[in-house]
């Protein structure tokens, strides 16, 4: 004979699935309602990037004017702390060989170089070109808005 009576296992039965449920829901809600949400990332656009050719020691327009804007990745959408690239292709128009000393970026701190491809000093042949990526972070700092970057080349 059983301890329990009849109404009693159900009793049980309802209060153990009653308890499973619990646990179940539980298990499920409670991560969701623990986490916070953080503050929205900003969310920054780069619209251009504008290429300033300094030639220095002759040179004039060996690379095209002065003043370019080349971003054919363009317009490039991202939050701060986020890597992105922007490439050109230079021609060199000079009946001599003429180089890229180097690039810098107009936009500091907000925005900085961590990579440029090739490494410089990269020497162009006459007639002949070179591609050049520059991989970009945007500071964790920058704020949320639109943007054109301003790169200087170099040039001999």
């Amino acid at each position: 004979m059983s301890w329990l009576s009849r109404d009693g296992w159900r009793r049980l039965l309802l209060l153990a699935a009653a308890a499973a449920a619990i646990v179940v829901v539980l298990a499920i809600g409670l991560p969701h309602l623990a986490r916070q949400p953080g503050p929205p990332e900003p969310k920054i656009t780069i619209l251009e990037v504008s290429w300033h050719f300094e030639y220095l020691g002759g040179a004039p327009m060996a690379f095209g004017p002065a003043n370019q804007s080349l971003c054919s990745e363009c317009p490039v959408h991202l939050n701060a702390g986020a890597t992105f690239s922007v490439s050109c292709t230079l021609t060199n128009h000079d009946t001599l060989n003429r180089t890229i000393e180097a690039i810098t970026l107009g936009n500091g701190p907000q925005f900085y170089i961590v990579h440029t491809s090739p490494t410089l000093p990269a020497t162009v042949l006459p007639g002949q070109n070179v591609s050049v990526t520059l991989s970009l972070r945007a500071g964790a700092g920058t704020t949320s808005g639109a943007y054109t970057l301003g790169a200087t080349v170099e040039t001999r």
